[in-house]
């Protein structure tokens, strides 16, 4: 199944979970922005550089895992954010943003 089919189906059947580790991205996909109802999501594993703002506004996310990617730095948090898990291990940081969820 192609990634933008599982992506597809993923928005359609409102899922809570989205694993896409060892994907070999390079960027997180636009259609997760989509995603109201993600609890957790795994983006580990892969060659993605940079994190869109988007994904720190998902209003449902608690588990964020971007481990093990090539990420230089992050975008702010906003201030109501619900991750309460963030895995950021073995990435590339030149910078850390001001506001990161600390539970």
């Amino acid at each position: 199944m192609k990634l933008k089919e599982i992506l597809n189906r993923a928005i359609q059947s409102k899922s809570i979970c989205l694993s896409l580790n060892n994907c070999n991205l390079t960027k997180i996909p636009d259609e997760i922005q989509f995603m109201e109802t993600l609890g957790s999501l795994d983006l580990s594993n892969n060659n993605i550089t940079t994190v869109p703002d988007f994904l720190t506004n998902l209003p449902r996310l608690k588990i964020l895992n971007l481990s093990n990617n090539k990420i230089q730095s992050l975008p702010d948090f906003s201030p109501r954010t619900l991750i309460t898990k963030l895995d950021l291990s073995n990435n590339q940081f030149t910078e850390v943003p001001r506001q990161v969820p600390l539970a």
